[in-house]
């Protein structure tokens, strides 16, 4: 299931995935800048919010609005402005009018901050030496309603691969996982790829080190966002992450050749019960 909030020729810039084993999210609220959606009681909002800080009022008038449902609220995304000085690095001061109608909107709407891990800055401008910029721009925060229904929810703050915002990826032991999860999608993996591992090695492992490389890479180069030493450093290290990535998008290209010569019509059968 997807929603998004595309419009006429204008393609969306908030997509919500939803797994079909969860139960079916309703739409409460739908705009440019934010998507709510409803599940049971629970309240889950897909933020992106517009560069013009007097746009972002919009958003967060909405967000009060929301708020006033009294039920449990998380809000994840890029928020496109700060909470303090110390979430920017780089660049012109902060603007502080954006962060003080940012820090209220949070007051008046009771959402905290949700503990969280990985790297300290989410966005970059991808520059080197003065002209880079980081900042903390996406983020989540709950509202205590989520706290007493999901006390032990986090999120990790990814590396800065695919894209100059970091992805971020959250979690709690009290939400069940979906029916139709893997028990162990990464075990199950390697299974596939077993017998190829004498030409790319075990990939996975590989990318597994590769990424591992590129955020302890990236958590230096953030901490001296203008030292170009640590800052080649990362490059490296995304460069053989990129390239093992490759390999193993390679690997799974052949492997599905052969198994369509192997399953001939079988592999027909799927093909046309997926058009």
């Amino acid at each position: 299931m997807v929603i998004h909030n595309s419009v006429l020729n204008k393609k969306g810039n908030i997509w919500m995935f939803w797994n079909k084993a969860l139960p079916t999210p309703s739409v409460v609220s739908l705009s440019s800048q934010m998507i709510t959606v409803s599940v049971g009681d629970t309240l889950i909002s897909g933020v992106h919010a517009h560069v013009s800080v007097v746009h972002r009022r919009v958003l967060w008038s909405k967000m009060e609005a929301i708020s006033a449902l009294k039920k449990p609220w998380l809000v994840i995304g890029d928020f496109n402005t700060i909470i303090s000085i110390d979430e920017k690095v780089g660049g012109r001061s902060p603007h502080r009018r954006s962060m003080l109608d940012f820090t209220e909107c949070l007051d008046k709407c009771e959402l905290i901050q949700a503990p969280h891990s990985g790297l300290q800055y989410s966005w970059s401008n991808g520059q080197q030496g003065t002209k880079r910029i980081l900042c903390a721009l996406d983020r989540a925060v709950y509202n205590q309603l989520w706290v007493q229904k999901y006390g032990n929810w986090n999120y990790k703050i990814g590396i800065r691969i695919a894209s100059d915002h970091a992805p971020l990826l959250g979690g709690s032991n009290d939400i069940p996982k979906p029916l139709n999860c893997p028990k162990n999608f990464r075990k199950s993996g390697c299974l596939i790829l077993d017998s190829w591992k004498c030409v790319f090695g075990d990939v996975h492992v590989k990318i597994k080190e590769a990424e591992k490389a590129v955020e302890e890479s990236m958590s230096i180069s953030d901490d001296s966002p203008f030292d170009v030493e640590s800052l080649n450093t990362l490059v490296d290290a995304e460069n053989i992450f990129n390239s093992r990535e490759v390999k193993l998008q390679t690997l799974l290209n052949q492997k599905a050749k052969i198994d369509w010569v192997k399953d001939g019509a079988a592999n027909t059968a799927f093909f046309h019960t997926n058009l």
